[in-house]
């Protein structure tokens, strides 16, 4: 009986906003859930609703204020395990313990919801969704699984899908997935916000970002997906578009420190160097230990003619992660610029050791062994850069020179 009440007075709702009577259909639900507060359906649906149209603090109050203890009740469950997932699009920075952190207590919600209905395959897909941010993908296709097997025909489960084979690099897969979606929630913003995923896996980001553009025309507080179009607006060498996003995704939520990150990235492609500097420091001030705001900070340091206070923070990313062969190679920038060609180059094998692909590296290896007319070290770090790009013309002709400086080594050892 509450089940169907509640239908009923969801539909009244639906139907007041539909015909422009938004407000008259927010006053009917508050009246509703004020004669019956214990209304879990009800309240759970409504906050829901406030956090489709980007209402965090109303969906928090509304669950917040449930009589029914959350452990009690799967539907507040669902909504509590929903708002930390907003909650994390939020106040991500990029690094990866601060975002698990967030989503761990997500992964919580839906967990308890399970524990009051192990065939909830809503609380399922919500797993399947946190374990997929979390980079636990194989897991979350086992998630993803029991939820298909409890709502075969949702497209949710296609759309969550879709995002899963991307993270798993299949884009024909993850192309076909959200085809389907489509067919049966074409208006969904979801479904734009993939093929913008798809498109820009592509390199494609052009078309990129006329899907981001149509998600948020659909749904302005899609988070990842204005945070997607500043990302790709970079890719375009668009930094100022990339500031105009950064600039409302941080009106809106303070907190979201990827938005600071995107931030900095796009002043640095503008060469403005302080204020990109005063924006890595704001990310440090939130998490200390993060390697990529550290990197940059060094680089800020550095072009602005201050490389003595540089070293620090690529020491701290360093402490961080001795295998960051980034890191290892702007460090060892940073000693080559102080004359200390021995330290720069103990960095630059590290960050091709860490890295056999860092072309930068090897080729900065050849060269302090060339300057130093170590031949034989020259003519190996060389050819080790030609493994990595056998197009190199300088490589080729510096790998050459060393043959012959050889040779008249040997002659003169056999004259």
């Amino acid at each position: 009986l509450v089940a169907g009440g509640t239908e009923l007075i969801l539909l009244k709702a639906d139907l007041l906003a539909a015909t422009g009577k938004e407000a008259d259909a927010q006053e009917s639900l508050d009246k509703s859930l004020n004669q019956n507060p214990r209304n879990d359906v009800l309240r759970a649906a409504m906050a829901r609703m406030a956090l489709q149209k980007g209402e965090i603090d109303e969906a928090e109050t509304l669950l917040r204020t449930a009589p029914t203890p959350p452990t009690m009740s799967l539907h507040l469950q669902l909504e509590w395990g929903r708002l930390h997932l907003a909650f994390a699009d939020l106040k991500r920075d990029g690094s990866g313990d601060t975002d698990r952190a967030l989503l761990t207590v997500a992964g919580d919600n839906f967990r308890h919801a399970l524990d009051v209905d192990r065939e909830s395959g809503i609380a399922w897909l919500g797993m399947a969704r946190v374990q997929r941010l979390m980079k636990e993908l194989e897991i979350a296709e086992e998630s993803l699984n029991r939820s298909r097997r409890l709502m075969e025909d949702d497209p949710a489960i296609d759309a969550e899908a879709a995002l899963l084979a991307l993270d798993l690099g299949d884009l024909s897969e993850a192309q076909r997935l959200v085809e389907s979606s489509s067919v049966s929630d074409p208006d969904n913003p979801v479904i734009a916000y993939i093929k913008g995923n798809i498109a820009a896996a592509h390199g494609r980001f052009e078309e990129a970002k006329e899907f981001y553009t149509d998600t948020l025309l659909k749904q302005p507080t899609h988070v990842r997906a204005r945070l997607n179009r500043a990302s790709v607006n970079m890719a375009l060498e668009e930094p100022q578009d990339t500031l105009d996003d950064c600039h409302h995704l941080l009106c809106e939520a303070p907190e979201l420190n990827l938005a600071v990150v995107r931030q900095s990235e796009a002043l640095m492609m503008l060469a403005q160097w302080s204020e990109a500097k005063e924006g890595w420091e704001k990310v440090l001030d939130f998490n200390p230990n993060h390697s990529h705001a550290l990197m940059q900070l060094a680089a800020c340091h550095m072009a602005l003619e201050r490389p003595e206070l540089a070293e620090t923070p690529l020491n701290d990313a360093l402490r961080i992660d001795p295998t960051n062969a980034a890191a290892w190679h702007q460090r060892g920038l940073l000693y080559l610029e102080w004359g200390r060609e021995e330290a720069a180059l103990a960095d630059f094998e590290k960050s091709a050791k860490a890295d056999e692909k860092h072309l930068e590296a090897r080729l900065h290896i050849a060269a302090i062994h060339h300057e130093a007319n170590r031949w034989h070290e020259a003519r190996t770090a060389w050819r080790e850069a030609l493994s990595n790009d056998p197009e190199n013309t300088i490589a080729r002709r510096r790998f050459e020179e060393c043959d012959v400086k050889i040779i008249a080594e040997e002659a003169l050892k056999n004259a």
